[in-house]
């Protein structure tokens, strides 16, 4: 894992934590229940680096390499020449996209541990003067991510929170359909990027399921999007399921035609993306977007029918 650990770690209720120097990501907080580990950046973000089964391995695709990175043209001029890093792991974006979604998150973060809350404040964000604020909520068996930004500019602006997570190659991501009974009526609604081929291997589309494998061979970027009811999305890996939940508004208005949930992959990492509602958010208000992490061992089968899925719903 190529971590330098501090002599002296802390311990706080049902978990230990400690900062350490994480590869290049400069000094790095580690948070340890008997079940998981995760390291938040502190220099830049926010961004969780690491989330995976204790000192195992990392569930989270890093971009240790600098890969991908914002600094067009456009970018340059509106930012002055200040480059967006995206360092993999777990983010916070605004949606819908544009260059301004890709403001420089570069700074480094105010930190505070209170109890088994982990509180993070990022400088507010250039040009866009939005704030990002994160609290993180430490149990032995999942890890709550109450996200929230607020509005700092005189003017309104629309939005809607856009939760990003990067996952580390060769996994399968697993979905569930919406079931609802709707009579004559559809009941879902499956959004396809046009890039996206739908007949690409890496995606099996069952009657109940849909998988999406990573397949660090395949350079072709495929993203879909959902009308995401259920609210629960996995990833498997080294058999282990990590799941993200979160809530689905049955009456909100969402981006990208309607997605609660988007799946991007390419040949460096598989993004599952949960989104909030559109708001036009007021100068000073803030919106907030909720998830729920959770990982478990389990016995690994290929996901390429509706009933080995159903298994692991």
């Amino acid at each position: 894992m190529n971590i330098i650990y501090n002599k002296k770690s802390m311990k706080k209720n049902n978990f230990k934590y400690e900062y350490i120097e994480y590869k290049n990501f400069r000094r790095c907080l580690k948070i340890s229940t008997s079940n998981y580990t995760v390291i938040l950046a502190t220099q830049f973000g926010p961004r969780i680096l690491f989330f995976g089964p204790n000192d195992k391995f990392n569930m989270l695709f890093e971009d240790t390499k600098d890969v991908f990175t914002m600094s067009t043209k456009e970018h340059q001029k509106k930012f002055h020449n200040k480059i967006w890093h995206c360092y993999g792991g777990h983010r916070l974006w605004v949606s819908p996209e544009s260059i301004l979604t890709y403001a420089p998150d570069n700074k480094p973060l105010n930190v505070q541990i209170r109890s088994n809350k982990i509180m993070i404040k990022a400088p507010t964000l250039p040009l866009i003067n939005l704030k990002i604020c994160w609290v993180l909520n430490v149990e032995q068996h999942k890890l709550n991510i109450k996200h929230s930004i607020q509005n700092l500019a005189k003017q309104s602006i629309t939005l809607a929170p856009w939760s990003l997570t990067q996952m580390a190659p060769n996994g399968i991501a697993i979905f569930k359909f919406n079931d609802n009974q709707t009579g004559f009526l559809p009941n879902r609604r499956l959004i396809v990027w046009p890039y996206t081929h739908l007949q690409d291997a890496r995606l099996f589309l069952g009657n109940k399921y849909l998988s999406l494998k990573m397949d660090p061979t395949k350079k072709q970027a495929l993203k879909l999007g959902m009308d995401y009811h259920i609210g629960k999305a996995s990833y498997i890996l080294n058999n282990y399921q990590f799941t993200i939940q979160f809530k689905h508004n049955m009456k909100g208005d969402y981006p990208d035609y309607g997605c609660s949930l988007e799946a991007y992959t390419n040949n460096h990492f598989l993004e599952i993306e949960t989104l909030g509602t559109l708001i036009n958010l007021q100068s000073q208000a803030s919106v907030r977007h909720k998830e729920t992490w959770t990982i478990r061992k389990i016995k690994f089968t290929l996901l390429n029918t509706d009933e080995k899925i159903n298994k692991l719903f």
